[in-house]
């Protein structure tokens, strides 16, 4: 079964699906299975079985089980943080914790606290990027959205890989950073902030149009398309800012 974790109350869909077959959903399982699964649960040694069991039971028990919950959470959270683990099932395996100790209200509060700790720690200790680390990091983060005053931080932060990213040239995920920033002041309502970012964003793509008007095989049809993207993004700035940051005369 793949893990959709942004589904709280069907989170398992078919992994492989051709015409007239698919593989298994939890409806699938017979009570004999479930039965089975509640034998065992305990036993499990293994981590990511013992996740999936739990949750299995969770989503498919009725009544629910709260301690199915809690364990699917326990086990969910030694899904390791180091990127490759994101960049395969951990960040989903983060998420569905996530979710499923908001589902709980004030049973799950404490975990939620503890999983911010914990992702908000690991996240303001790097020291260098891969690739879109943050961007999985800041993502989980923002599910919780705790402690207000970390928000301009996290922002911050954002900015600067950016900002790196954007040096090396490697402008997409320059524009995703700095996008991700912009979430993050959005929910701080500095509207100042959130048009300083864009501006970046629209200047990123005048720096990758210029990029692609050199070298041995110039493309100047791709330099069209990110200058039109980069005065796309400007006009979103509103008509009381654009003096501020010269918005008319980049135009």
């Amino acid at each position: 079964m793949m893990l959709k974790p942004k589904s709280n109350h069907s989170p398992f869909r078919p992994y492989p699906t051709i015409p007239g077959a698919r593989s298994a959903v939890p409806e699938d399982f017979s009570d004999s299975d479930i039965t089975f699964f509640e034998g065992i649960l305990h036993d499990v040694d293994d981590f990511r079985l013992k996740a999936r069991l739990a949750d299995i039971l969770w989503v498919i028990n009725q009544p629910k089980n709260v301690q199915h919950a809690y364990i699917a959470i326990e086990s969910y959270q030694l899904f390791s943080l180091y990127f490759d683990s994101l960049m395969r099932d951990g960040k989903a395996a983060r998420e569905r914790t996530i979710r499923m100790a908001l589902m709980l209200g004030s049973g799950g509060n404490e975990k939620i606290k503890t999983i911010w700790n914990i992702l908000y720690d690991k996240f303001s200790t790097l020291q260098s990027v891969e690739k879109a680390y943050g961007l999985f990091l800041s993502d989980l983060l923002k599910i919780i959205s705790l402690e207000k005053d970390k928000f301009k931080n996290i922002s911050d932060k954002l900015e600067g890989f950016a900002n790196k990213f954007n040096k090396d040239k490697n402008f997409h995920l320059s524009r995703s950073h700095y996008e991700r920033a912009i979430d993050w002041v959005k929910l701080l309502k500095n509207q100042d902030e959130i048009c300083r970012l864009k501006v970046q964003i629209a200047e990123s793509f005048v720096s990758e149009a210029t990029v692609r008007t050199q070298g041995d095989k110039p493309s100047y049809l791709a330099a069209g398309k990110f200058l039109e993207d980069a005065i796309h993004t400007y006009r979103k700035i509103p008509n009381d800012k654009r003096q501020t940051y010269n918005v008319e005369e980049r135009f």
